[in-house]
């Protein structure tokens, strides 16, 4: 397994956040995704993906007030330190149900997020968006740089990220444009579909768990010719039964698919069948010639193993 690193001054730091498993990205299947919405008035996108972090405000309670105190200890702290707030809100009911909902998300973005776990970082002024992975348990920041308006104030405590991903919004798919709809700071993606749209943006060949997943990204922009998509498939399910026969491998493969023109195709299970298909498409003799002609038809984009911009893990620029 490679464990992802980050370095602290002159010293790098191990985290036991796995990056890939036998050269293949990796993830373990318990992750929880997060939508992080990256400031109001001020854009802090850039910053939060340049230091490689995710932040939080409301500065007047600290990092060590989250660890220490219970929820309703928490939520009164919250009011008695930010009443100056008050006098914003029709009445008292209004102002405490916005220091519990405060109370939430500063529990969550402590205690709750946890190492692996994915984000999808957002902002309203932005034509882009990031996915990452959290590295590091919850951190005092003392830098006043991240500033987000009079109330939350600066973002006094982080969490580090390794970004993996940066992709237009309008690229994006419809399920991840959906989730985009909360404008909750910190916000927790339930939804499988969800959550199964992220990993294909990030990844196109990865691990979830034990099964190996293979993503073919039909980029056809048309209606799609019925007997183009049936060879497409024809092709794919030969190669999983030779691999079946060659190497007596469990018949385990399944397939997801939502194909819009474009769209993906999502085949997973045994990892055996899974690397056949993708040593097979990739190669540059034997099946691929009759593959290419079947990419070339629907504009598939062939599944990837590396992913230059993955592997660097640095963004050299923001939106």
């Amino acid at each position: 397994m490679e464990y992802i690193k980050y370095e602290v001054g002159t010293e790098v730091v191990n985290t036991n956040v796995p990056l890939k498993k036998d050269g293949i990205y990796y993830l373990n299947g318990d992750e929880n995704y997060y939508l992080v919405s990256s400031g109001n008035k001020k854009d802090l996108q850039n910053p939060f993906v340049e230091k490689g972090i995710i932040g939080i405000g409301w500065d007047k309670i600290s990092l060590n007030d989250i660890n220490i105190l219970d929820e309703n200890s928490l939520k009164d702290t919250i009011e008695e330190k930010y009443s100056f707030y008050k006098k914003n809100y029709s009445s008292e009911q209004s102002f405490k149900q916005y220091c519990s909902l405060t109370a939430n998300k500063l529990l969550r973005f402590v205690r709750e997020i946890k190492l692996g776990d994915i984000v999808v970082l957002k902002d309203r002024g932005s034509n882009c968006v990031y996915f990452g992975k959290i590295i590091s348990d919850a951190l005092d920041y003392s830098e006043d740089d991240l500033y987000v308006d009079d109330v939350v104030g600066i973002c006094n405590k982080i969490r580090k990220v390794r970004w993996l991903k940066k992709i237009k919004k309008d690229d994006l798919a419809t399920e991840i444009k959906l989730a985009f709809t909360s404008r909750h700071a910190l916000s927790f993606i339930k939804q499988d579909k969800v959550k199964e749209a992220i990993n294909r943006e990030i990844f196109s060949y990865f691990y979830c768990g034990e099964n190996l997943h293979i993503v073919f990204n039909i980029g056809f922009t048309n209606n799609i010719s019925q007997d183009s998509f049936k060879e497409f498939l024809d092709l794919i399910y030969d190669l999983k039964q030779k691999c079946i026969e060659e190497n007596n491998s469990e018949n385990n493969f399944n397939i997801k698919t939502n194909v819009q023109s474009p769209g993906p195709v999502e085949y997973f299970g045994n990892p055996e069948i899974a690397k056949y298909i993708y040593e097979a498409v990739t190669s540059i003799v034997g099946i691929y010639c009759c593959y290419n002609m079947i990419k070339e038809k629907l504009k598939i984009k062939t599944p990837q193993k590396n992913d230059e911009e993955i592997d660097n893990g640095r963004f050299s620029e923001g939106n």
